[in-house]
């Protein structure tokens, strides 16, 4: 296939057998089961999906097909023959009554590796509305919650985030469209706790939605795995923004390295573990075990590392972490540095505020208070323009309590 142009694909004969359309469509929705219960077999089904269209020509499901696989072999690496599937996918799907699923699928699960996480959140606000046009509830509504957790990874104001989660909730249960209720309400959570801290739920919510307890007790046999990752994925991001339970937190690592399947919130979710793994690595006895931990995950960031946008201030700042627990201190002051510029420059502000963070903190073990003090002041600054005040007021006791009167405490 590789002499082959994208128009040589595009311009196949289209297949009007009845028997064969029924066999893809049956396909797809294959794809739609196994994605719950053993993502494993998408690679087979999606391949044997482009196979068909090869020996068959094209039904309205090929563009699918294209982006089913091409999902697939992203995540095993080959980004641009996922790269090149995906651009079929769309181009196929313009007219397709399954445009927006295929825009969720490739932008989500194949474009992250070369396109600004940004421009992929506005990507699924088109598949929303595309979905919405021709009447896909599901996909459309797909295309919403991954806009909006994208948008909540590129550092969109919380603020903003919390309201849009909590009219699509409502929106969600008032249709009987549940299955995305689960997701957007601890993300809602979520991001109520980093705007009003420990009060979070005794803050005013709306009762329709649905309390956090109730969703991380959701029988094991009841939740399917893309939300049971979700899940322990928020458990490591606010582990780290409130700097509590570290060592309890659920790995993410092997199961997210194993996927057949990466987007932008699992590679995140590699990115926390990675820091967290590096901080205890300078607490825990077992220090050697922390250090390798974090390795893995940097080994893995550095996959993606040819998508400067996306990871270059990620990849940076786990060196530094990584150079600072292996006590390489003048390494890790540069590195820190080019982290806090590279989150700056792709405009993610969120991690803007945790290199400065964690810069602080690197100055205080090193006795330097007062450029310990200037980064985590700037820190606090950019937390609460992204919103999330219940962090920036945790940093602002920290330098009260150790730094206004020139105390030093490690941490």
């Amino acid at each position: 296939t590789s002499t082959m142009t994208d128009d040589f694909f595009i311009h196949m004969c289209q297949c009007s057998q009845k028997s064969f359309i029924f066999l893809m469509r049956f396909y797809h929705e294959l794809v739609y089961v196994y994605y719950v219960i053993d993502p494993t077999r998408i690679f087979g089904i999606s391949l044997r999906m482009v196979v068909l269209t090869f020996q068959n020509g094209l039904t309205d499901t090929s563009s699918l097909a294209f982006a089913y696989y091409g999902m697939e072999v992203t995540a095993k690496g080959n980004l641009m023959i996922g790269n090149r599937l995906g651009t079929i996918a769309l181009r196929l799907s313009e007219n397709s009554k399954y445009i927006s699923n295929v825009i969720a699928v490739v932008k989500q699960y194949i474009s992250w590796v070369s396109e600004p996480f940004h421009a992929i959140a506005e990507s699924n606000l088109v598949g929303f509305h595309a979905g919405n046009r021709i009447g896909d509830e599901f996909s459309s509504s797909l295309n919403y919650y991954l806009h909006t957790t994208t948008c909540f990874l590129c550092g969109k104001n919380l603020s903003v985030l919390k309201e849009v989660c909590s009219a699509e909730i409502v929106r969600l249960i008032e249709n009987k469209h549940k299955w995305f209720v689960p997701s957007f309400s601890m993300l809602y959570w979520v991001i109520a706790e980093l705007i009003d801290g420990s009060d979070f739920q005794s803050t005013n919510h709306n009762p329709l939605i649905p309390c956090e307890q109730s969703i991380v007790t959701i029988p094991a046999n009841a939740m399917h795995g893309s939300l049971e990752l979700f899940l322990d994925i928020c458990k490591l991001m606010r582990s780290l923004f409130f700097r509590r339970d570290m060592d309890k937190c659920v790995s993410v690592l092997d199961r997210i390295m194993a996927a057949c399947q990466l987007r932008p919130l699992t590679i995140i979710g590699v990115f926390f573990e990675g820091l967290i793994s590096f901080e205890m690595a300078r607490k825990a006895s077992d220090s050697m075990k922390w250090i390798s931990n974090g390795e893995i995950a940097l080994t893995f960031m550095k996959k993606w590392e040819s998508s400067k946008w996306n990871f270059e201030n990620k990849i940076k700042l786990l060196e530094a972490e990584r150079m600072r627990s292996l006590g390489f201190f003048d390494l890790a002051t540069k590195l820190y540095q080019e982290a806090i510029l590279s989150s700056e420059k792709h405009k993610f502000v969120h991690e803007h505020a945790i290199s400065l963070e964690m810069q602080g903190l690197f100055f205080v073990s090193r006795k330097f208070n007062d450029d310990a003090k200037i980064s985590l002041e700037k820190s606090v600054k950019f937390h609460k323009t992204w919103g999330a005040n219940a962090v920036a007021k945790r940093i602002e006791t920290y330098v009260t309590k150790h730094l206004t009167n020139g105390n030093s405490t490690e941490s």
